[in-house]
């Protein structure tokens, strides 16, 4: 009832009204409502993941699974977004709730820890 008390009959028509002012607001409170469900639950999902212990390879000779399965939890989160799932950074901050200058960070940690623990023939 609160629109109701917003319409004045003077400034126009009220289908127009209704139309113009009503119709947006609640299809954006819509959508909106939608989208931080969807991400809540992304969200949750995600927290999920990074609690749980990392899983083993599936081959004993897979080194590079090996070595970002050793990885600590955000920087093997982050690799797994932005590398192995494709994500984008933005994306992939949103959804571990940390900045996008964090995910470089770790990134660039990762990808040390990776070139240290892996030589050119073990990459399988």
């Amino acid at each position: 009832m609160a629109w109701a008390d917003q319409y004045d009959p003077a400034r126009g028509d009220v289908l127009a009204w209704l139309l113009g002012r009503v119709a947006p607001s609640t299809l954006a409170d819509h959508f909106h409502d939608r989208w931080r469900q969807q991400q809540t639950a992304h969200s949750e999902a995600t927290r999920q993941t990074l609690a749980a212990d990392p899983p083993a390879p599936t081959a004993p000779d897979n080194k590079l699974a090996a070595a970002v399965a050793a990885l600590p939890p955000r920087q093997r989160a982050v690799v797994e977004l932005i590398y192995l799932e494709g994500q984008q950074v933005t994306t992939s901050a949103a959804l571990l709730a940390r900045s996008r200058f964090t995910l470089h960070y770790h990134s660039r940690r990762a990808m040390h820890t990776l070139q240290g623990a892996l030589t050119p023939g073990q990459v399988t």
